[in-house]
């Protein structure tokens, strides 16, 4: 889930998006409970798809 929301908060602003790696995962915990996914995502985009410029 950590992956697609990254995925979907690049595509705010960046268009052609083909594809990512996971670089690095990991969870941040309190009191014994994990609060937190977090992902490292390298995002690959055709260029020309470029940056919103909205």
């Amino acid at each position: 889930e950590a992956t697609e929301n990254a995925i979907y908060k690049a595509a705010e602003t960046i268009r052609g998006i083909v594809g990512a790696d996971v670089i690095g995962q990991n969870v941040v915990v309190e009191d014994g409970d994990i609060t937190e996914y977090r992902v490292n995502v390298k995002v690959a985009f055709v260029v020309g798809g470029g940056v919103d410029e909205d």
